[in-house]
């Protein structure tokens, strides 16, 4: 995986830190609709997540079952706080602990946080664009060790260079 991604996954795993934290404020003030609404859009980004990884490391990748699981959870937690809404309508239950929602999500995005961390390694992509061939000796030795790095993948592209005379030709 390219570190541009890495780096957009583990922002927006700072964005979901901050949802959760909403979240937890939401079902405490017992606006359950703001809740299911930020819980909804957790779990949209965290497929987004998912769909990204298993592109680029393929299908099957630990990460990505990480981020399945915290999708059941935000699943299984917007359903309560359905029930809770639906049923407080009729009679009131006891109310649901925001602090206990807010723990489970934290710990499942920790377990995505660490395997991003840790399972994806980021690639860099370095392109030489030498400009004349006398000056290869001294990208060489630096393509060299690039091209030799697992986690770069080295290119070169050379550009056209003409020399004029002073007549124009």
């Amino acid at each position: 995986m390219r570190k541009m991604h890495k780096r957009q996954i583990e922002d927006f795993i700072k964005l979901l830190e901050q949802a959760h934290l909403e979240i937890k404020k939401a079902v405490n003030a017992q606006e359950y609709a703001v809740a299911m609404d930020l819980l909804g859009q957790c779990q949209e980004g965290a497929i987004g997540i998912g769909n990204l990884i298993e592109k680029e490391e393929g299908e099957g990748f630990v990460t990505v079952s990480c981020v399945e699981s915290y999708c059941e959870l935000a699943y299984g937690l917007y359903e309560e706080l359905l029930q809770q809404q639906e049923t407080e309508k009729q009679k009131p239950l006891q109310t649901i602990n925001g602090n206990r929602i807010y723990k489970n999500l934290r710990k499942s995005l920790i377990q995505i946080e660490n395997s991003v961390k840790h399972d994806i390694h980021g690639r860099q992509e370095v392109v030489f664009f030498p400009y004349k061939a006398s000056m290869w000796d001294s990208l060489e030795s630096i393509w060299m060790a690039a091209d030799a790095d697992p986690d770069c993948d080295a290119y070169v592209v050379p550009i056209p260079y003409y020399e004029r005379n002073a007549d124009g030709t």
